[in-house]
C-alpha cells in the first residue's frame, strides 16, 4: 500500500463508510456520505491510485455509467477471533474480507474461567492457525468478544459494594480479569492490536457489515437464544451509550412485582424470559427431557405449543422494542439468526406489537427480519471491528 501524507475529508468520509459497511456501489456510497456522486467518483479516483481501495465489476449498469462494487483493500494477514457466546469458546483466524480460514472451540461459560481467558483462548488459537496451515506472522491484530457490557473504560461495569460470602450472588463474583480491559493482557500475549467487545454488539456489527443490514444505518440487533441482549447501529456506527450499557434488553422492566435480578433491578426481562425458561414451558407437554436444541427443532417443524411460546415472547419484546422505536427511529430490527426457523414467530410477535403501539408513520419505514449470519454473526462482527480499529494512521483526516 503507498504511504499516504494527508487524505482529504471527503477520503477519509468515504474510507470510513467503507469500514462501516464492507463492500457498496456507488450509489449507495454517495447515499450513505451524503456527497454526490460525482465526488464519489472523484474520491475513488484518488483512492485507488493510493492502491487503498479496490474496485470490482458489476453485473450492469446504466450506460455511461461506471458499474461494480467498492471496498477497502485488505490488509495482508489475519485477525485473531476469540469468541464466548452462546456457551461456547470459539477461536477463528478470519482474513479482512470476512474469509473464515481456520476456527476451533471448546463448550464453556464465562464463571468458568476464573484465571482468565487470555491463556485458553491463545492456545485456541494457536490451534486454529495451526489447522488452517496460517504462519503465526500473519496475525495482524486480535478481538475478543465477551457475554457482557463493557464500560468505555474497558472493564465490565459493576458494583463496588460487595455483600457477605455466604449472600454472593453470580453478578458479584464476577471474574477479577473483567474489571479491566480485558483487551490488553490479550494484546500483549498475542503481540498485537487487540480489543474486546460485547457479544450482542459484535453481531449487530457483523449483520451491518456482512449480512441482513447491510446498507443500514440505523438498526437494533436482538440476539435472544442464550440470554438475551441487544446491539444499536445508530447514524451508522455501534452506539455503546455513556457507560457501555445500551442494548442490555435482559435489564428492561417488564414486570412490576417480578423477582429480583442480579443487577439489582425486579421484574427484568431475564427474569421472565432465559433459555432455561423456555425450555420449562415447552417441556410439560413432552415425556423426555428436552434441551435448548430440541425446543428449536420444535420450531422448525412447526409444533403449535412452542409457536405460541416463541409468539408470545415477540410480543414481550416488541412491546419494549416498539416503544424504543420512538426514541430511536430505526429503519430496521433483525432477529438472531441462530434461532433458524425459531425466529418466524418471535418476528410475528415483534411485528405485531410494533403495528399496534408504534406511530404509523415509524412501523411503515421499519422492517423486522432475521438475521443471516447465524453462528458466524460475532466473529464476522469482529472483522468490521478490527476494519474500523486497524487503520493505517495516514489515512486519518487531517
Amino acid at each position: 500500500m503507498a504511504e499516504i501524507i494527508r487524505t482529504p475529508r471527503t477520503d477519509a468520509l468515504v474510507l470510513d463508510v467503507l469500514g462501516r459497511h464492507g463492500e457498496l456501489d456507488r450509489t449507495a456510497l454517495a447515499q450513505l456520505t451524503g456527497l454526490a456522486r460525482s465526488t464519489v467518483t472523484d474520491v475513488l479516483v484518488r483512492l485507488g491510485r493510493q492502491e487503498v481501495i479496490v474496485q470490482r465489476p458489476g453485473t450492469g449498469g446504466r450506460v455511461g455509467r461506471p458499474s461494480g462494487v467498492v471496498a477497502l483493500a485488505c490488509p495482508p494477514g489475519v485477525i485473531g477471533v476469540l469468541a464466548l457466546t452462546n456457551g461456547v469458546l470459539q477461536a477463528a483466524a478470519v482474513g479482512f474480507d470476512g474469509t473464515i480460514h481456520a476456527t476451533r472451540s471448546v463448550e464453556t461459560v464465562l464463571y468458568e474461567l476464573t484465571d482468565g481467558l487470555v491463556r485458553p483462548g491463545t492456545d485456541l488459537l494457536e490451534a486454529a492457525m495451526s489447522k488452517g496451515d496460517i504462519p503465526r506472522g500473519q496475525l495482524r491484530c486480535a478481538v475478543l468478544c465477551v457475554p457482557l457490557p463493557l464500560s468505555t473504560r474497558g472493564g465490565v461495569p459493576h458494583r463496588d459494594r460487595t455483600p457477605p460470602p455466604q449472600l454472593t450472588t453470580r453478578m458479584h463474583q464476577l471474574p477479577q480479569w473483567l474489571l479491566t480491559d480485558p483487551a490488553r493482557a490479550l494484546g500483549e500475549q498475542l503481540g498485537v492490536p487487540a480489543w474486546a467487545e460485547n457479544d450482542a454488539n459484535l453481531a449487530a456489527l457483523g449483520e451491518a457489515a456482512f449480512g441482513a443490514g447491510r446498507g443500514t444505518d440505523d438498526l437494533i440487533y436482538l440476539k435472544v437464544v442464550v440470554g438475551v441482549g441487544a446491539g444499536l447501529i445508530l447514524g451508522g456506527r455501534l452506539h455503546r451509550g455513556a457507560g457501555g450499557l445500551a442494548g442490555e434488553l435482559a435489564h428492561l422492566h417488564v414486570k412490576e412485582d417480578g423477582p429480583v435480578c442480579v443487577c439489582g433491578g425486579r421484574g427484568c426481562l431475564m427474569t421472565q424470559f432465559n433459555s432455561p425458561r423456555l425450555v420449562d414451558l415447552v417441556q410439560s407437554a413432552h415425556p423426555q427431557t428436552l434441551t435448548l436444541e430440541d425446543v428449536l427443532a420444535l420450531a422448525d417443524s412447526r409444533d403449535p405449543g412452542v409457536l405460541r411460546v416463541l409468539a408470545d415472547l415477540g410480543r414481550l419484546l416488541g412491546r419494549s422494542l416498539a416503544d424504543a422505536c420512538v426514541y430511536l427511529n430505526p429503519s430496521q430490527i433483525i432477529v438472531d439468526g441462530l434461532l433458524g426457523g425459531a425466529a418466524d414467530p418471535v418476528i410475528d410477535g415483534i411485528r405485531e406489537m410494533v403495528q399496534r403501539y408504534l406511530q404509523p408513520l415509524a412501523a411503515t419505514g421499519l422492517t423486522v427480519v432475521r438475521g443471516h449470519l447465524g453462528a458466524n454473526a460475532e466473529i464476522l462482527g469482529a472483522v468490521a471491528l478490527a476494519r474500523l480499529n486497524y487503520r493505517d494512521p495516514a489515512l486519518a483526516a487531517p
